[in-house]
């Protein structure tokens, strides 16, 4: 079975719709992808156990770096055939594995990821 990478700060145990939307790709990537997850703390327990789950502290100010060294050292050790992120946040993580692999990536973008009036996100994230 192929693998696939995702990455996001938006899971369970963080609650909204952007969470309950990661979290049934992941159940639904898991049927068709060894798949691993980088999440925040307390996520793990909210997965099957076929799932790899990486938790880290849920602060983005911890997460978003954390997150980018996390996936750029498991791009280079795992095959992915597919690394996605959650929120444009995850996009420089996502961008930079899914470059140094040739791995075929994908972000979600929610409403405000997109309009969000922050020159430092819309140049770097979106």
């Amino acid at each position: 079975m192929e693998r696939a990478l995702l990455i996001s700060r938006n899971m369970p145990p963080l609650i909204g719709g952007m969470e309950r939307l990661i979290h049934k790709t992941a159940k639904i990537l898991s049927k068709h992808y060894q798949l691993s997850l980088i999440g925040p703390k307390g996520s793990r327990a909210y997965f099957d156990e076929g799932i790899t789950v990486y938790e880290l502290p849920s602060s983005p100010m911890v997460f978003i770096p954390t997150s980018l060294l996390l996936a750029l050292w498991l791009a280079s050790t795992r095959k992915f055939r597919l690394i996605i992120g959650g929120s444009g946040v995850m996009a420089p993580a996502v961008v930079a594995a899914s470059t140094m692999t040739n791995t075929t990536s994908v972000v979600f973008l929610h409403g405000l990821d997109i309009i969000a009036n922050n020159f430092i996100y819309q140049r770097i994230f979106v």
